[in-house]
């Protein structure tokens, strides 16, 4: 090769962010399901995945419905669910499945994008010969006795 060619090579396609965040979501969960080193932290990925997958989806359908979607872009999630159900005339039952889900999700993911800290309290049973065991280990906390 003595005299490479240069050139620029222009090209466009199309991205489709609900396809895009959907094979991302699919391999977190799928890496997560294997419970390597680490994989809390992935299924805390999926979580925040599964709600921008679901925001990307409503503006994947919106401007296919309604031709004045770009003027909606800052609204949240629920009122672009709202625009898009009423426009397709379904009544979405929030109380169940799967909008029951989608708002337990957001809730999830509205924790973590506003992260504070929190105290965690865990109670569990433990069973042993001796009390004072649990006591000398000190890793056990209040001690309530159960018969």
């Amino acid at each position: 090769m003595d005299n490479p060619i240069k050139a620029v090579v222009s090209r466009e396609r199309d991205q489709n962010m609900f396809a895009e965040l959907s094979a991302a979501h699919r391999v977190l969960l799928e890496n997560a399901q294997e419970q390597r080193d680490g994989y809390f932290y992935e299924f805390l990925s999926c979580l925040i995945l599964a709600a921008f997958k679901f925001e990307a989806f409503l503006n994947h359908i919106g401007p296919r419905l309604l031709p004045y979607w770009e003027q909606m872009e800052r609204l949240p999630h629920k009122n672009k669910l709202v625009i898009i159900t009423t426009h397709l005339k379904i009544t979405p039952d929030v109380g169940c499945r799967p909008y029951q889900t989608l708002s337990d999700l957001f809730k999830a993911r509205d924790a973590v994008a506003h992260g504070k800290p929190m105290s965690l309290i865990h109670d569990r049973v433990v069973e042993t010969d001796h009390i004072e065991t649990m006591r000398r280990r000190g890793k056990y906390g209040d001690i309530l006795l159960i018969d």
